[in-house]
């Protein structure tokens, strides 16, 4: 986890125009990681039920 966060503060530093871009795919990454967590946690809750 340490090594990771550096870099990607170096990343970020070297190009700036990249900040909307990584911002815009942070935010759709996270939003599939929700919307698959929601549906894991919907499939086991049917399974449970």
């Amino acid at each position: 986890m340490n090594t990771t966060l550096p870099r990607r503060r170096i990343g970020v530093r070297v190009k700036p125009w990249a900040n909307g871009l990584e911002l815009l795919l942070a935010g759709l990454i996270a939003m599939a990681v929700v919307d698959c967590m929601l549906i894991v946690w919907l499939v086991v809750r049917g399974f449970a039920d």
